[in-house]
């Protein structure tokens, strides 16, 4: 009987957070028909990617079609990142049109180390 009860507060739990996380999509969905501050949207975007996956980061990148470029508009860290759109996790998910969620970016061979190094971030 406690194992089953403990079993049914964590789907409680789990169906609390995924309650929650509905309702950060859809205020930002909101905020895209109200909001005229991009960067204060991809803000937002950012801290809710960050806090519905559970990840210690998070940067969304603007494609720029002058110079064939991802750049973060905004970030947690406030850094200004620029990349070719060919390289690194972003540029695949870029081009091919993709969402990722990368457990270990460090050991995925599509990974950038050079953003992290000019960044001077390290998870470890």
């Amino acid at each position: 009987m406690a194992e089953q009860k403990t079993e049914i507060q964590k789907a409680s739990l789990n169906s609390d957070h995924k309650l929650s996380d509905l309702f950060q999509i859809l205020e930002i969905t909101r905020n895209l028909a109200i909001n005229n501050d991009l960067q204060s949207l991809l803000s937002q975007i950012e801290h809710a990617v960050v806090d519905i996956f559970q990840c210690e980061r998070a940067t969304v990148f603007v494609y720029d079609n002058k110079t064939d470029e991802l750049f973060s508009f905004v970030n947690q860290r406030q850094e200004c990142v620029r990349m070719s759109a060919t390289q690194g996790i972003a540029g695949f998910c870029f081009q091919n049109s993709k969402v990722c969620k990368v457990e270990d970016a460090y050991s995925d061979e599509r990974f950038n180390k050079i953003i992290d190094q000019k960044n001077r971030f390290s998870y470890f």
